[in-house]
C-alpha cells in the first residue's frame, strides 16, 4: 500500500511540474534553472499538501500542482530580477490587457472555489461508496434478540383470531428481520372416573404477515416457530463479497412492518372410561408475539 502511495504521488507530481513548464515553454518563456526549481517545488508541494488535506477524491492532487507552479511563476516574473518580466513569453499584454485579465482571473477563481466548495459540501461522498462497492473477505458477527409486539390468552373451542402489531413498540432504528410465535396450553381435561384415561388436545397455529406465514400443531404443551425475511445462516460465517451486499442481504426492511394475524386452533380429545366419559369441551391457550431483531458488525479478515 506505501509503494503504491509513493507511485501515484510521483504521477500526480510530475503532471504538476511538467505539464506548466512545457506550457510556458511553449509560449516561448525560457525559465533559468532556479525558476525551474522552484516551480517544480511548488507543484510538488501543492500535490502533498492536497493529498494529505484529503482531498483527491473531489480534484485529482496534480490539478493544485498544476496551480501551484504557474503561482510561483507568475511571483517570480513579477519580483524576482533574473526571471523575465513577462509571464507569457513571446505574447506581450499592455498594462490595460493585464488589468483586465487580472479582474476576469479573480472572478474566475471566485466561481471556481464557490463550485469547488459546494461540490465538496454536497456532492457524493465517492470514498464511501466505492468502499461499500469493494469486494473483500468479510467475517458477519451478529445478535439476534426478541422484542414482544403482543400477548394473551384465549379458551379456544374450535378457533380463535388473534393479531398482534409493529406499531405496538417503537422500531426506528431496529433492523426487523422475522417473527417468532410461541404458544403453551396445559391440558385440563378431568377424569369422569378413577379407571378413566386422559387424552391430550392438539393445539395449532396458522398465520404470519403478508405472504409470510407459518403453521404448526401438536399435542405437546409448547409450540413455537420462527420466521426471518433475511438469509440468517450468513451470521457468524465468513463471505466473500462487498459490504454493500451483505448489508442488502441482513437488512429486513419493511417486511415485518405492520400487522400479524394468526389462527390458533384446538382439536378436543376427550378420554373416558367403559362407564363415562371425560367433560372436555375447550383449552385455555397462551400466546406471544414476537418481532426478532438483528444487531451485525462486519470485520474486514485481511490476509
Amino acid at each position: 500500500d506505501s509503494v503504491f502511495a509513493l507511485v501515484v504521488l510521483a504521477v500526480y507530481g510530475l503532471g504538476g511540474i511538467f505539464v506548466p513548464l512545457l506550457i510556458i515553454r511553449w509560449m516561448g518563456y525560457k525559465p533559468d534553472t532556479f525558476h525551474s526549481i522552484v516551480m517544480m517545488i511548488s507543484a510538488f508541494f501543492g500535490v502533498i499538501v492536497w493529498t494529505l488535506l484529503g482531498l483527491g477524491d473531489d480534484v485529482f492532487p496534480s490539478v493544485p500542482g498544476v496551480g501551484s507552479a504557474f503561482i510561483a511563476h507568475f511571483i517570480m516574473c513579477a519580483v524576482r530580477d533574473d526571471s523575465a518580466s513577462n509571464p507569457l513569453g513571446r505574447f506581450e499584454i499592455s498594462p490595460e490587457r493585464k488589468n483586465q485579465f487580472a479582474t476576469f482571473g479573480v472572478i474566475a477563481l471566485c466561481f471556481l472555489g464557490v463550485a469547488e466548495g459546494a461540490y465538496a459540501a454536497y456532492g457524493p461522498d465517492s470514498s464511501e461508496n466505492s468502499d461499500a462497492n469493494m469486494v473483500a473477505m468479510y467475517q458477519i458477527d451478529g445478535n439476534f434478540s426478541l422484542v414482544e409486539i403482543g400477548s394473551g390468552t384465549e379458551v379456544i373451542t374450535d378457533s380463535a383470531q388473534i393479531s398482534a402489531s409493529s406499531d405496538a413498540v417503537d422500531v426506528s432504528g431496529l433492523n426487523v428481520v422475522g417473527f417468532r410465535i410461541a404458544t403453551s396450553h396445559t391440558d385440563n381435561e378431568q377424569a369422569c372416573n378413577f379407571l378413566a384415561n386422559t387424552e391430550d388436545d392438539e393445539v395449532g397455529y396458522e398465520g404470519g404477515i403478508q405472504d409470510f406465514n407459518v403453521t404448526e400443531s401438536g399435542i405437546q404443551e409448547n409450540l413455537e416457530s420462527e420466521l426471518y425475511f433475511i438469509n440468517q445462516s450468513l451470521v457468524g460465517t465468513t463471505t466473500n463479497s462487498s459490504s454493500s451486499e451483505i448489508d442488502a442481504s441482513l437488512a429486513g426492511g419493511d417486511s415485518g412492518i405492520g400487522t400479524y394475524d394468526f389462527t390458533i386452533s384446538v382439536v378436543v380429545n376427550s378420554g373416558g372410561s367403559p362407564v363415562c366419559q371425560n367433560g372436555d369441551s375447550d383449552e385455555s391457550v397462551d400466546w406471544v408475539v414476537s418481532l426478532i431483531i438483528l444487531d451485525y458488525t462486519l470485520t474486514e479478515v485481511k490476509e
